[in-house]
């Protein structure tokens, strides 16, 4: 008999507790929380909102989010194989779609953790600054990259079994797709996540006067996050369903 997909999330919970909260990972996770804010806090003027939205969007959002993505999903599965821990997962009563979704909102807590500790520091920070409309701010700020962090990180949990060298995929992808086709004024830009973080952001009056950006599409940007986040982790649990990753295999690559 199989197990249940919550028991399945919460045995995943407990083992990535323990992998996340180990010496080295969690001086690197305590890195990426405090790092950006505390540039910003050293680099930013006091009272200038135009600087503070500037640093938040075009730093903050556009690059540090999605490398966040990258690095905490990217190797969801990759580094349970060379760990030598994926036979023991696999080996559960259990489809492996089904353990890849699992692993997947593990990940997706700690994530969206991260992230919030990220903003909620950022808004400190423009607190000190003397930024107005941080209140309003905050709730765009945690509302989009709740989105768009969801949809990266689909994405990079599939580029992480597509190769094992998901980062240098992952910089590829973003420079095609999210600003190169991502600045096309067509349709297509529909697949650019970051074009999406733009329509959300800009029902923010002040980002919306400073970078000229439409909040029209609102719900359809939303609709497209969500359909972009369901067909990456369909793709990824197929692949995972099909190939098979070893340590042997990622001590070859």
């Amino acid at each position: 008999m199989g197990a249940t997909f919550p028991a399945v999330c919460h045995g995943l919970w407990i083992l990535s507790w323990r992998s996340l909260f180990n010496l080295r990972k969690g001086l690197f996770w305590l890195a990426l929380v405090i790092a950006q804010p505390l540039l910003a806090w050293l680099a930013l003027p006091d009272q200038y909102p135009e600087a503070f939205l500037d640093w938040t969007l075009k730093l903050y959002v556009a690059l540090m989010i999605p490398i966040y993505c990258l690095i905490a999903a990217g190797g969801m599965i990759r580094d349970e194989a060379q760990s030598g821990t994926l036979p023991y997962l696999v080996t559960r009563p259990v489809s492996r779609a089904r353990l890849y979704l699992g692993k997947f909102l593990c990940q997706w807590v700690w994530i969206q953790v991260g992230l919030t500790l990220n903003s909620l520091l950022l808004t400190l920070v423009g607190l000190t600054k003397q930024i107005p409309e941080l209140p309003a701010f905050l709730l765009f700020l945690l509302l989009t990259q709740a989105l768009i962090a969801t949809a990266f990180a689909a994405l990079s949990a599939l580029l992480g079994l597509i190769s094992p060298k998901y980062v240098l995929l992952g910089i590829v992808y973003g420079f095609v797709v999210e600003i190169g086709i991502g600045q096309i004024p067509t349709n297509i830009n529909v697949i650019s996540i970051s074009r999406h973080s733009h329509t959300l952001l800009a029902n923010l009056p002040s980002i919306q006067s400073q970078f000229h950006w439409s909040p029209s599409g609102t719900f359809w940007s939303v609709a497209a996050l969500l359909a972009l986040t369901a067909v990456f982790l369909i793709a990824g649990a197929v692949l995972f369903s099909m190939r098979e990753y070893s340590q042997a295999s990622e001590e070859k690559n």
